[in-house]
């Protein structure tokens, strides 16, 4: 068991927006957590898109 005031490892799987927000909260805490975020993708993101659409709004 870890000592109260040693860090606790967490590795977060995935890089989507759950994941990207919970290594941010955790990484906001460093005195308690060391964080690490795993991707297997090229970039962070999940499925999360962007498009581009013409002046009217209209595709």
């Amino acid at each position: 068991m870890a000592k109260e005031n040693q860090t606790k490892k967490v590795c977060i799987i995935g890089a989507g927006a759950a994941g990207c927000a919970c290594a941010w909260l955790l990484s906001q805490h460093s005195d308690k957590y060391q964080v690490e975020l795993w991707e297997k993708g090229h970039v962070a993101g999940g499925v999360a898109s962007s498009h581009k659409i013409d002046q009217n709004g209209l595709d």
